[in-house]
């Protein structure tokens, strides 16, 4: 830039010389300095079209930068975004290992006992959640049913005994007393 700076000026003092001789009517010399101011606007013309051709060549070098910075980002962002998504498939999945399959084996055991069958397994988690404390909750009122179921077995055994007892004293009364009416 300061090169083109100082063509100018030279250039502007050679057409001022130009103009002042050929106001003088000094026509040769004015045609030499025109052939010199000729040289000096090709050296200008040259100069700026370096100066142009470098900006372009910057111009170019910066847009191929920041289109390369882009798909740099773009890829980032790509595997980012497939990072996560394989993220969230296995915390999902993991998810449905730790809370959905316990609920799932409750609701089978729940089935198995609303059906009579009290003998189904208990449910045993390794962990100490909320799943967990339900599990636990859960066995223990498939325990106090057969429990309860037990004590009320029994119970009907023991009543069915004493009523066949009762039954045997009522038969011998009925026979002592049909003995005692005879």
């Amino acid at each position: 830039a300061d090169d083109i700076l100082v063509l100018w000026a030279s250039l502007k003092e050679k057409e001022e010389n130009i103009i002042t001789m050929v106001q003088r009517d000094l026509i040769d010399g004015g045609f030499a300095l025109s052939k010199q101011s000729k040289t000096v606007a090709d050296q200008i013309t040259a100069k700026v079209n370096e100066a142009v051709s470098n900006k372009n060549t910057m111009a170019e070098k910066a847009y191929n930068d920041s289109n390369s910075a882009y798909m740099r980002t773009l890829i980032v962002l790509s595997a980012v975004l497939i990072i996560a998504i394989v993220s969230s498939v296995v915390i999902a999945i993991y998810l449905r290992q730790i809370i959905v399959k316990p609920i799932v084996k409750m609701e089978v055991i729940a089935t198995q006992i609303a059906g009579g069958d009290l003998k189904a397994e208990k449910i045993e988690l390794n962990s100490n959640d909320e799943i967990a404390s339900l599990a636990n909750a859960f066995n223990d009122m498939a325990d106090g049913l057969r429990e309860l179921i037990s004590n009320i077995t029994e119970s009907s055994e023991i009543i069915a005994s004493s009523s066949e007892q009762l039954t045997a004293t009522s038969q011998q009364s009925a026979n002592a007393s049909e003995e005692v009416a005879k």
